[in-house]
C-alpha cells in the first residue's frame, strides 16, 4: 500500500465512483431527469480516536465531499488543522466535477473565492452565513426583516428558529 500515490489513487477512486453512480442511475431509471442537480455536502471532520484529550493537536482532520443522493464520498483531503480547512476545500474542489451540482458548505466555507470557483465551474452553492461575516450576516438579516415588514406576499419567505442545548453547548439557528 505504501507504493500507491495518494493523489493518483484519489483520482482513480473518483473515476470509479462516477462510473458507479452512472451505472446505478441507468439500472434504476433515475437518469431520466437530467435537470435535477446533485447535492454535494462539503464539510470538515475530525477522525474519532485519532487523538487523546491531552493531544488534540495530533488529531487527524480532513475535508470531504459527500454526494448525498448516491451515498458516496467523492473525495477527501487531509488538513493539518481546522485553520487550514479553507485551503483544503479549495483543493478538494479541484478533484470533483461540480457541474450540475448544488454544493453546501458550513460557515467556514463561506468564502468569496470558494463561491466564485464553484460558480465558474458550473455548480451552484448554498453557504451558511454566521457572524464570521458580520456585515453580510447583518445585511441578510435586514433584507428578510424588510421583506417581512413590507408584507410582500410574492417575496415572503418562511422562516424557522431552533434552539438546541447538548453537551453544555447552546446553538440557536435561524432558517429562511
Amino acid at each position: 500500500m505504501s507504493l500507491i500515490k495518494p493523489d493518483q489513487f484519489q483520482q482513480a477512486l473518483l473515476h470509479w465512483h462516477t462510473q458507479l453512480c452512472q451505472t446505478h442511475e441507468d439500472a434504476h431509471g433515475q437518469a431520466d431527469n437530467e435537470n435535477q442537480p446533485i447535492h454535494v455536502a462539503i464539510d470538515g471532520k475530525t477522525s474519532r480516536g485519532s487523538y487523546t484529550n491531552a493531544e488534540k493537536s495530533n488529531a487527524i482532520h480532513f475535508v470531504s465531499a459527500w454526494a448525498s443522493k448516491h451515498g458516496v464520498t467523492l473525495g477527501q483531503t487531509e488538513v493539518d488543522s481546522k485553520t487550514n480547512e479553507i485551503t483544503a476545500i479549495d483543493e478538494l474542489l479541484d478533484f470533483i466535477d461540480v457541474r450540475g451540482t448544488i454544493i453546501t458548505l458550513d460557515a467556514i466555507g463561506a468564502q468569496k473565492s470558494i463561491a466564485k470557483k464553484i460558480h465558474e465551474e458550473g455548480g451552484d452553492y448554498i453557504l451558511a452565513i454566521k457572524n464570521n461575516h458580520p456585515k453580510l450576516a447583518e445585511a441578510i438579516r435586514a433584507h428578510f426583516e424588510l421583506v417581512h415588514e413590507m408584507g410582500l406576499k410574492k417575496h415572503a419567505v418562511k422562516s424557522k428558529k431552533t434552539v438546541d442545548e447538548t453537551r453544555g453547548r447552546r446553538e440557536e439557528r435561524s432558517y429562511a
